[in-house]
């Protein structure tokens, strides 16, 4: 009996190993993805980041080099900038890298895989006397930052960043003297490397890190605002209260046309005021203060006359023109 038992055992036992055996997936190779189902989260991750580096360098600080000519110290500029126009943003930070030649670093971070990656790095766009300037363009709806020099030359580099890496999208060189240039490393006539210069500069936003002081250190508390406000809201906000947005979503992606087609004018109008709100931009209207003055989210910091439409995101400043579109639709009917 113990010997019958012995071979059936090892029967069933010679048998597993025919069994198939379902296993588990690989995901060693699996691609990296940067989607965030609550976008507070990436904003919580970016704060982080500018904070460790401000600890590290300090804040930003403009420091007179000579009559007029000014280095930012610390972690000179931030800005989040919807480079692969899928409605996440990316974290565009600048800081001076070398004092004696007014050298400035850029780095682009991305939130991939649930942590802070850093996609790129490089020098910014310099220009005759070294003048050091961040250079944001708009492009067949996508954005780019322009590296590069200009002086009796123009050397353009258009950087994006696509599947959470920082590429060249687009070179144009010319020398001026000579009339020769190239696109993409290719000749062509002079003429056209111009005419191809001011397609691609056409929507363009310029930050001059030795003359816009003002600018760029309002620049930097928005972005932080926006951090902030993001980060301590989630992808859906309470009903009810002095907490409550509109469009609660409206500086984290792209609207629906629905989402906004059935709005009242006033509901529109306050919508988008509410995009510059979060900026924390003042507003001259009493009403219209007052509306925002309720929020508890909102911190009045920036005046009217000192905001400029350049501190908006690429996906603000589509959802800022698609609401206008239905306030005037309104408004003509």
């Amino acid at each position: 009996m113990k010997k019958l038992f012995i071979c059936l055992l090892c029967i069933l036992l010679v048998g597993c190993d025919k069994l198939p055996i379902k296993r588990s997936k690989d995901t060693s190779e699996t691609s990296e993805v940067s989607v965030v189902d609550d976008p507070s989260v990436r904003y919580k991750a970016y704060l982080s980041q500018i904070n460790s580096y401000e600890d590290t360098m300090g804040l930003a600080e403009p420091v007179e080099v000579y009559s007029g000519f000014y280095q930012i110290k610390g972690l000179s500029f931030m800005k989040l900038v919807d480079f692969q126009n899928d409605g996440e943003e990316e974290l565009l930070l600048a800081y001076l890298q070398d004092e004696e030649t007014s050298t400035y670093l850029f780095e682009i971070f991305g939130y991939v895989n649930h942590g802070v990656k850093l996609l790129g790095s490089g020098s910014l766009f310099s220009t005759d006397g070294n003048v050091q300037t961040v250079r944001l363009c708009t492009h067949k709806d996508k954005t780019y930052l322009i590296t590069g020099s200009e002086d009796s030359f123009f050397d353009y580099s258009f950087l994006t960043i696509s599947n959470n890496k920082m590429t060249i999208k687009k070179t144009i060189k010319g020398e001026m003297d000579e009339e020769k240039a190239k696109i993409d490393g290719e000749d062509v006539s002079y003429d056209e490397a111009e005419e191809a210069l001011r397609e691609w500069t056409a929507n363009e936003q310029d930050y001059v890190l030795n003359y816009e002081c003002d600018l760029i250190i309002s620049q930097n508390d928005s972005t932080r605002y926006l951090l902030k406000a993001g980060a301590s809201s989630s992808s859906t906000e309470p009903s009810g209260g002095d907490n409550t947005y509109i469009l609660p979503q409206s500086n984290q992606r792209k609207l629906k046309k629905r989402e906004v087609k059935n709005l009242t004018s006033t509901q529109l109008m306050y919508a988008r005021n509410e995009i510059y709100a979060r900026h924390g931009r003042k507003f001259k209207t009493v009403s219209i203060q007052n509306y925002f003055n309720n929020k508890s989210w909102y911190t009045p910091l920036i005046e009217a006359d000192e905001f400029s439409d350049k501190q908006l995101t690429t996906v603000e400043r589509y959802n800022v023109n698609l609401i206008k579109k239905y306030e005037r639709a309104k408004k003509s009917a």
